[in-house]
């Protein structure tokens, strides 16, 4: 397992700078919306920095390890299989016209000394042996250096970024398949102008939905890392375990989601626990009104929708109904979507 040195502080380090005549040590904590370094300082305070040059690591010849180190103590660092290595490179060798392929993005990013991870649906469905077709992949490198990196591989009319989201998604200009979406590691409030990134796994899952979409796999070094314990096990048993922490600050209507996509995952022959059925009804169920109506109703359509048929809807949408009256969600159907059948259906 090796990652090259990086040039920059990664997040998590302790550094030291300047500003004006005053010398700052501290933790780089990561960067905002505007990417600028956040350094907790000596003083107790933040200190916001524009410029990663005027930033050096405080102790440059021993570095911050990366994730993998802590979990490797853990147990949750696990090889991958050459079956599931073979399907991981099938997918990472197409190319992404105009430019080159997902594999060398990837290995760009990585000999830059920045972790970058395949994560979500792509992971899932290569471990419990169906067709993956997207790619997520998430990262430590800030935007102010990735942006010129994926504008020199792709060009500049073919990759849109949403700065909020810390979230860049590569195509060429006006297709979408087969596209990259790329993501920094989330540290607090995504989606928001509060937005912050950095490099923390231990973070970056709880602000994912469950356990099985929040495994990371190293396409370098072959391995996979499970925060949470339990996502390869859930992946392979189809069973859903909810990792999101909805204690971290970020918009109600992201938490919200979590509700939609675990009947979406019923849908798809997942089974719940005892314990995330609980979760379900006494923290999202209250949430779900914080969405907003026209989210509700769109978010629906495109998660239980969307990728069928529409000859299929109305039974889908009766299934969704009988789904979430067995499972203690009534309230939530007979509110937000049964006075709103043909929104749902138009």
């Amino acid at each position: 397992m090796k990652l090259p040195n990086c040039i920059t502080p990664r997040p998590g380090e302790s550094v030291v700078a300047y500003t004006g005549t005053t010398k700052i040590e501290g933790e780089f904590l990561g960067y905002n919306v505007s990417d600028d370094l956040l350094i907790k300082t000596q003083f107790g305070t933040t200190s916001i920095i524009n410029d990663y040059l005027k930033v050096r690591p405080k102790d440059p010849i021993s570095r911050t390890p990366p994730n993998w180190e802590s979990f490797k103590i853990s147990g949750q660092v696990i090889m991958a299989t050459p079956t599931e290595i073979d399907s991981f490179n099938d997918l990472l060798n197409v190319r992404i016209a105009p430019g080159p392929s997902y594999l060398d993005l990837i290995l760009e990013i990585w000999a830059r000394g920045y972790e970058i991870y395949l994560v979500g649906g792509t992971v899932r469905d290569v471990i419990n042996g169906q067709k993956a077709n997207d790619v997520d992949l998430v990262t430590s490198m800030p935007f102010n250096l990735l942006t010129p990196l994926v504008d020199s591989m792709y060009g500049n009319k073919n990759y849109s970024r949403s700065i909020n989201n810390g979230f860049i998604n590569i195509a060429k200009n006006g297709e979408f398949d087969p596209s990259i979406d790329l993501k920094n590691f989330f540290l607090f409030a995504p989606g928001t102008p509060l937005a912050t990134f950095g490099s923390d796994l231990t973070v970056d899952y709880k602000l994912r939905d469950f356990a099985f979409n929040a495994i990371y796999y190293d396409p370098v070094n072959y391995f996979f890392i499970d925060p949470s314990g339990r996502g390869i096990s859930d992946a392979k048993q189809k069973i859903i375990h909810i990792v999101k922490d909805s204690t971290i600050e970020h918009p109600n209507y992201n938490k919200a989601n979590v509700l939609i996509r675990f009947f979406k995952f019923l849908h798809r022959g997942y089974t719940y626990t005892d314990e995330s059925l609980k979760q379900i009804q006494e923290i999202y169920m209250p949430l779900f009104s914080g969405m907003g109506h026209t989210k509700r109703i769109q978010y629906f359509k495109s998660q239980l929708l969307k990728k069928h048929p529409t000859y299929s809807h109305s039974h889908l949408i009766e299934k969704t109904k009988s789904m979430m009256t067995e499972c203690g969600c009534a309230e939530i159907w007979d509110k937000f979507y049964e006075p709103y059948l043909e929104e749902l259906t138009a």
